[in-house]
């Protein structure tokens, strides 16, 4: 598991909060309870909404920034996800993907509210977790098993991600 600051420019990480803005009503949207299989839902009771990135410009952009981040893939896929009240994702190792990456969106993000990612590392199986931080990027290129937990029933907000799959 990587984990890397900054990982886009300021420019490109506000072009995607705005299009993702500018998307949030529209009715594009997947609900994780509905399209996910029902082993990563174990005890989950809230919806995640996961809609692909159209802009095709942004996706440009996002693959040209990351290119030097990113395991080589000869096709990577750009999603929103909108991590509602109570959503939350099962141990899982995402073993149909070459790697999967997050970008954290939310500007602020207390600990408090959940939705942190834990991974257990493969080698030593210790349990290590990430707080959702702005602009954040865990890379999972080695299949380690790794969750989402739930987050909480009266956060203020809801958290907001860019899931990257290489395929």
């Amino acid at each position: 598991m990587k984990i890397i600051q900054n990982a886009l420019s300021d420019e490109l990480i506000h072009q995607c909060i705005h299009d993702l803005d500018c998307i949030k009503s529209e009715r594009i949207w997947g609900s994780s309870l509905i399209n996910w299989h029902k082993t990563i839902l174990q005890n989950v009771t809230g919806s995640c909404l996961v809609t692909d990135i159209k802009n095709e410009e942004l996706m440009d952009k996002l693959e040209e920034e990351l290119n030097p981040i990113l395991p080589y893939s000869e096709k990577i896929h750009f999603q929103y996800y909108i991590w509602q009240k109570n959503s939350a994702i099962s141990a899982h190792t995402d073993e149909s993907y070459k790697f999967g990456a997050t970008i954290y969106l939310n500007k602020e993000w207390d600990i408090n509210y959940g939705g942190l990612f834990i991974w257990e590392e493969k080698r030593t199986k210790k349990l290590n977790a990430v707080v959702p931080k702005f602009n954040q990027l865990v890379l999972n290129g080695t299949g380690e098993l790794h969750l989402v937990t739930p987050i909480g029933f009266n956060v203020p907000t809801d958290r907001y991600t860019i899931q990257i799959w290489g395929q």
